[in-house]
C-alpha cells in the first residue's frame, strides 16, 4: 500500500491531494511502526501547509505515544489556534501538559 501511495506522488497533483496523500503514507508506516518515517512525512506536509488539521492531530498522537510532550503540546496547540472547538485536543493537550 505504501508504494502504491508513493507512486502515485510521481503525478502532478493539487497540492491538497499531496497532502491528503501524504497523510496516508504517514498512518501507514505508522501501521507498520515506523513512526519516524510518518513523523517525517507529516513535517513534509505541514512544510507545506501548517493548517492540515489531519497531518497536525497525527504529528500530535505520534508525539504523545514517543512521550515527546513538547512537540506534542506544539501541534495540539496549532489545532486548538485552528479550531478553538476541538475538544478531542483539548483534552489531550490537558493530557500533556500533565505528563509534561
Amino acid at each position: 500500500a505504501v508504494f502504491q501511495l508513493f507512486d502515485s506522488l510521481k503525478f502532478r497533483l493539487p497540492s491538497a491531494r499531496r497532502e491528503r496523500i501524504r497523510v496516508s503514507i504517514a498512518r501507514e508506516y505508522v501501521r507498520m511502526g515506523l513512526r519516524e518515517n510518518a513523523v517525517d512525512e507529516l513535517l513534509l506536509v505541514l512544510h507545506e501547509n501548517p493548517n492540515e488539521v489531519q497531518a497536525l492531530k497525527l504529528l500530535a498522537d505520534i508525539y504523545i505515544l514517543k512521550r515527546r510532550f513538547a512537540s506534542a503540546r506544539k501541534a495540539l496547540t496549532r489545532l486548538l489556534d485552528l479550531n478553538q472547538n476541538d475538544t478531542d485536543a483539548r483534552a489531550k493537550l490537558h493530557e500533556v501538559m500533565i505528563h509534561w
